[in-house]
């Protein structure tokens, strides 16, 4: 046996593996628990509910051996479950906030699902251990609102945790922390008791409570610093006040000068133009380097000196419009002052180390840049390219100045140039975009032009996020980028018009890169990743879209979008985002084979070929987890599926015939790999696609050249069928070799039908293919019914056997009649043998099906077959009575073997018009039917009797049986009967087949058996409502029989029946011995003899009291109405 806890073989009470000990009964008692479970599993004919309730009890009994040797824990108490549902509470709403959280950005993918797993495995713990308890708490809504606030304060303290932790990162905890609060005073509000509502009804007096002092009022706290005018002065001229006043009046000189240039320039000579303005920017340097080294005030003298910067540029404007240069020389000036600038910039920036002389700086360099390509006539237009490079150098150079550290002399340039770079890219960007792009009507040298810009921009935004981690950076670098490939697809548009959907796989690149570096890049937070994945998700459809224009460009963007599955499904920790790979490699194929120009059936090729090799990844890559490996696999069934489609909507057999083969292969290679079937899900789909696709590859191959040969293909679907039967106890997958066996089975009987009846000589014997493939239909129905426990497929296995047996019986039979009588003597045979079994319960299981399925066989075609031959041939009316006789005969054995009733009833019945065939055979027109008739319903009703006796004379069983079984079927049968020959005899012999002297007599016989059957069975029920109609079938018979008698040559001949009445009452009179009382058994007789009185003594004053009588004596109207009265006279 195996040890109960590590599951091991063991043959000691100690388990030598886990050390595992307790006591040796329970541990026997234990096994036999676990045994016997299992057994009744596998009892399907106990009942669903039997089962169950036994599988329930003996599973309750295992439970507390494990409780007693402590392999389970005990049933929680009350106490205990309370607690337990605390927690589970508390773990649930752990859940919800990591997905709340999670989704609004506050925790990373990686973290949430790492605490999303273990509070999942701890709720499948607590519910595990609360499904054991008794008791479950109930929990009012005050509660839980209550026991939600203590959770989030656990909550808060566990964020606490997390960020000291370095879990997660302070923004994002910060939130959180928030968030947390926030609920927590919704909470606090929600728990706050009610307000007390009025109410008008009476109460009682209460006594008043002592009046609370008001607490005294908390004094604000008195300034400390009190106001004077000394604060006052020293506010004023301290040194920030005056840094903000000289900044603005440097504005304003500034503005001024500027100003006067404009407008009063004119009014000066060009000497004197030049001196003013110089001297005032000499006097301005010179004021700042007093104020700054005299004054120690070093914000007043870089504002001063900043001042006289902004003046040179002015100045040396004003040289070139005072006309002391020749004409045209404004470019080399510009070039000559941008130069001045820029090295007295930087000199008078190192010497007071002011961050302000470094934009100067930045701009100086931007325009000695521009300055230089305005030299050379025509290459202004690269402008814009020049000054993107300049600021990429600006920010560059920031780097790497900030790295020096701040002891360097230029690090004060760092800040200055990474603001200047990024003015600059902003700048540039939208100016070049509008005027050369929109306004430029999108030039070639434009286009190309721009994509530069764009793509220097997107290096400055990178590095600009090195140093400011601003998420409007990381957002401007990554929408450069497509924007730049956008611009380049442009240019090569313009160039080649069959260029531009190349762009496509170029944005497919971009969108795999940004992926990667979301999932990759440890450094960026959650806002960053979010901007990554939702441009790489706006950025793959455009890809696509972009790329339609070809197919082969659409096939390059396809193979490098499809890479985007496996990288979504290893950063989010979701296999599904696979399917993302199958789609891809899936379109893929088909637009590159729509770019080589084939058909569409050819699809099927590269399908195929992609279906295994996913698989092949999936059982290669050992890297895979469980869950990853069942989504290739999937994806590979999807594309061997998607492979079959083509050839079959076009009809391309040999492409059909490959495509199904090498989904089968996959299949069975899926089947054959143990750590893909791990999945049982998977492990079902392959088993399925196997069992599928053998059955349509057999079909496939008969039918390749054309209309397949029936018999030997259906042959061999019966071979797949038994197959498939004995792979159906597979645990993984044998429901589809079980239900897909039944379709083969179904295949080989439609086509053992559909071909008709066929022999093949097998040496010297006629071999019918048909009847083979029928009984191996039956025999199959058969064996699956017992192997599941389906007793409906037992049904089908008797009609298949019947169904099997006709071709015998009209094939091997050269007399119709022969197999007429076959059809209902085989099910009555096999019956009353299958009788000698019926007593066990597993042979009833199996044998009532099958028995019930020939008699509902040959209820439906015994007569459905008499009455067509009998169309053809009136003499075979004796074979069908035998065949009748054969199917009552079987009715009755399996009434009696079922024990109901109807069964009893249809026997009988059978048995009754296989008789009424018989005496239809025999018949000769003289009304002998009906006394036959009359005779049977005598058999019928004496038999019924006969069963009563024997079942209170005899102490067997089977007797009483039988009568209880019969005696409804028999009786009704055989007064049915008797009503009918009653009918006959009046209706058929007398009026139908003329009334001659034969049929009258048979008629008289008839009734006189009835009446005798009536009051034999007054007797026998001791049932004196019988007498009434034996008493009325007494006087028809006696008033036949006197018709039948009397000679007709007799004048008025009816006059005679007076005599004949008044004679029968007489003896009825007499046989009641002359007394007139009640009983009930006499009344009918007797009254029945005075109703003849009168009515024969009518006759006789109708007919014999006449004048005839009086002139002629011996008339016989005389004799009959003399005889009449004179037993009249005798009777009163």
């Amino acid at each position: 046996m195996n040890c109960p806890l590590c599951q091991k073989p063991i043959t000691t009470i100690i388990c030598p593996n886990c050390n595992a000990s307790g006591d040796q009964a329970a541990w026997l008692r234990l096994h036999q628990l676990a045994f016997i479970r299992q057994e009744i599993a596998g009892w399907p004919r106990l009942g669903r509910s039997l089962q169950t309730t036994l599988s329930r009890h003996y599973e309750e009994a295992q439970h507390a051996i494990e409780i007693s040797l402590g392999l389970r824990q005990a049933p929680p108490t009350i106490a205990e479950a309370k607690t337990l549902e605390q927690e589970l509470a508390a773990v649930r709403l752990w859940l919800l906030c990591l997905t709340s959280w999670e989704k609004r950005g506050w925790l990373t993918a990686g973290f949430a699902g790492h605490e999303r797993g273990r509070a999942e495995r701890r709720n499948s713990a607590l519910l595990a251990r609360l499904h054991q308890a008794t008791y479950w708490p109930a929990v009012t809504p005050r509660q839980r609102k209550q026991r939600d606030l203590d959770n989030f304060v656990q909550f808060l303290e566990r964020i606490d945790q997390f960020l000291a932790a370095g879990q997660i990162e302070p923004d994002e905890g910060r939130q959180i922390d928030s968030w947390l609060k926030g609920e927590i005073a919704t909470l606090k509000q929600g728990l706050e008791p009610r307000p007390q509502l009025r109410s008008r009804l009476l109460r009682p007096a209460q006594p008043k409570a002592a009046p609370v002092p008001n607490p005294a009022p908390v004094p604000k706290p008195a300034n400390t610093i009190p106001w004077t005018w000394d604060r006052l002065w020293e506010t004023l001229l301290s040194e920030r006040t005056l840094q903000a006043i000289l900044f603005l009046g440097a504005l304003l000189v500034v503005a001024a000068g500027i100003s006067w240039v404009a407008w009063n320039w004119e009014t000066f000579s060009p000497p004197l133009q030049v001196g003013i303005l110089a001297v005032g920017t000499a006097a301005f340097f010179a004021a700042g380097w007093y104020v700054h080294n005299h004054l120690a005030l070093r914000g007043s003298g870089i504002a001063l000196f900043g001042v006289g910067a902004l003046l040179v540029p002015l100045d040396i404007y004003a040289l070139y419009l005072s006309g002391m240069f020749p004409a045209g020389s404004l470019p080399w000036l510009w070039w000559a002052g941008s130069a001045t600038c820029l090295v007295l910039y930087f000199l008078v920036g190192q010497r007071l180390q002011a961050p302000f002389f470094g934009y100067l700086l930045a701009a100086a360099a931007g325009s000695l840049a521009v300055a230089t390509l305005n030299l050379w006539p025509g290459q202004l237009m690269y402008w814009s390219p020049v000054t993107m490079a300049i600021a990429l150098f600006l920010g560059l150079t920031g780097w790497h100045l900030g790295r020096a550290g701040s002891q360097h002399r230029t690090a004060f340039l760092s800040a200055p140039f990474y603001h200047s770079a990024l003015g600059w890219a902003v700048a540039v960007l939208l100016v070049g975009t509008v005027f050369e792009g929109v306004y430029g009507g999108y030039r070639p040298d434009d286009l190309i032009l721009l994509t530069l810009n764009f793509a220097l921009g997107a290096m400055i935004f990178t590095g600009g996020r090195s140093r400011y981690r601003w998420l409007s950076l990381l957002g401007a670098a990554l929408l450069s980028l497509p924007l730049a490939g956008l611009w380049l697809g442009l240019w090569l548009a313009n160039q080649a018009p069959a260029a531009w959907p190349w762009l496509g796989p170029v944005w497919a690149g971009l969108t795999v890169t940004y992926l990667l570096t979301a999932w990759r890049w440890p450094s960026l937070s959650t806002q960053e990743r979010r901007l990554f994945n939702i441009l790489a998700a706006l950025l793959g459809p455009a890809a696509l879209a972009w790329s339609l224009g070809a197919l082969l460009p659409a096939t390059y963007t396809l193979l490098i979008l499809a890479t985007t599955g496996p990288l979504l499904a290893r950063a989010r920790a979701r296999a599904s985002w696979f399917w993302l790979l199958t789609l891809g490699l899936l379109l893929a194929g088909a637009t590159y084979q729509g770019h080589r120009g084939v058909t569409a059936a050819a699809l099927a090729l590269p399908w195929a070929l992609l279906a295994s090799l996913l698989f092949a990844t999936a059982v290669s890559i050992r890297q895979l987890r469980p869950a990853e490996r069942a989504t290739l696999a999937h994806g590979s069934f999807l594309a061997a599926f998607l492979a079959i489609l083509p050839p079959v909507v076009l009809a391309d057999h040999p492409l059909m015939i490959y495509t199904v083969a090498n989904g089968c292969g996959l299949a069975l290679w899926h089947i054959l790999q143990p750590q893909v079937n791990r999945n049982s899900r998977t492990a079902g789909l392959a088993h399925w696609g196997l069992a599928g696709g053998i059955l349509l590859e057999l079909w496939l191959l008969a039918t390749r050249s054309g209309t397949p040969q029936a018999q030997p293909l259906a042959l061999a679907y019966a071979i797949l069928a038994w197959s498939y039967l004995a792979l159906s106890g597979l645990r993984q997958g044998g429901g589809a070799w079980r239900y897909l066996g039944l379709v083969a089975a179904s295949v080989s009987l439609w086509l053992s039908l559909g071909e008709g009846t066929s022999f093949t000589r097998i040496g010297e014997t006629k071999f019918l293919w048909q009847t083979v493939l029928l009984y191996n239909g039956a025999i199959y129905a058969l064996a699956y019914g017992w192997r599941f426990g389906r007793r409906g497929w037992l049904y089908l296995a008797g009609m298949l056997y019947g169904a099997a047996a006709i071709p015998i019986l009209f094939y091997y039979f050269d007399n119709p009649g022969a197999a007429l009588m076959s059809l209902g003597l085989l099910p009555a045979g096999s019956l009353i043998m299958l009788l000698r079994f019926s007593q066990a319960r597993a042979y009833q299981w199996w044998l009532k099906p099958l028995a019930l399925a020939w008699l509902h066989q040959a209820l439906l075609l015994l007569p459905l077959t008499s009455f067509i031959l009998l169309l053809a041939d009136p003499d075979l009316l004796l074979q069908m009575a035998v065949g009748l006789s054969g199917l009552g005969l079987a009715f009755l054995a399996y009434g009696w073997f079922s024990s109901k009733e109807r069964w009893h009833h249809l026997g009988v019945w059978t048995g009754i018009v296989a008789g009424t065939t018989v005496i239809r055979f025999y018949s000769q027109g003289t009304g002998r039917s009906a006394a036959l008739a009359a005779l049977l319903a005598i058999l019928l009703i004496a038999s019924e009797r006969l069963l009563q006796r024997l079942a209170q004379q005899s102490h067997q069983p089977g007797w009483q049986r039988g009568w209880l079984l019969y005696r409804r079927p028999l009786a009704l049968a055989g007064w049915l009967v008797a009503a009918g020959a009653a009918l006959a005899a009046l209706g058929r012999n007398l009026l139908w087949l003329g009334g001659g002297p034969t049929q009258l007599t048979w008629s008289v016989v008839t009734i006189a058996l009835l009446t005798l059957l009536l009051f034999a069975a007054a007797q026998a029920y001791s049932e004196p409502a019988l007498t009434w109609p034996g008493s009325l079938a007494l006087a028809v018979s006696w008033t036949l029989l006197t018709y039948r008698l009397l000679p007709k040559q007799l004048p008025n001949f009816y006059a005679w029946f007076g005599v004949s009445w008044l004679l029968l009452a007489l003896a009825l009179e007499q046989a009641t011995g002359g007394r007139r009382d009640d009983d009930n058994w006499r009344f009918p007789v007797t009254l029945l003899a005075h109703l003849l009185a009168p009515a024969g003594t009518l006759p006789a004053l109708l007919t014999g009291a006449d004048l005839g009588a009086l002139l002629w004596p011996t008339n016989p109207y005389t004799v009959a109405a003399s005889l009449t009265l004179a037993l009249a006279a005798t009777f009163y």
